[in-house]
């Protein structure tokens, strides 16, 4: 690849360039893990406020309605709150593989240094 051509891609609002002749950096890899990460347990928080606001709601609700919306809302957060495999377990796995990701590039980039060094390569 030229170094006029580049490869540009954007991903929960970080840009990243990556030429030929540039090592690629993890650091954007780890931040968007952290980012994602952080952003899920602030979701989290509010379906906990929400809950809170819910129960609340249904505690002085009454009317004909109430079982049925009792009922949707339960399903809702069962689905995505409370099971296993539920969206944050499943953004927590996107997280932990993106860290994976750039822990092996690096250790296979630390490798390829060390024997690099070993050898004398290039010199």
């Amino acid at each position: 690849m030229a170094n006029s051509e580049t490869n540009k891609r954007k991903h929960t609002g970080i840009s990243r360039t990556i030429e030929a002749t540039t090592d690629v950096k993890t650091a954007p890899i780890i931040l968007t893990a952290d980012m994602v990460e952080m952003y899920n347990h602030k979701i989290n928080k509010e379906f906990d406020n929400v809950d809170h606001c819910v129960h609340s709601l249904f505690n002085n609700w009454i009317s004909p309605a109430k079982e049925e919306a009792n009922s949707k809302y339960n399903t809702i957060k069962r689905t995505y709150y409370d099971l296993p495999g539920n969206r944050f377990d499943i953004i927590e796995e996107y997280v932990k593989a993106l860290r994976e990701v750039a822990n092996i590039y690096e250790n296979v980039e630390t490798k390829n240094t060390n024997m690099k060094d070993a050898y004398k390569i290039g010199e």
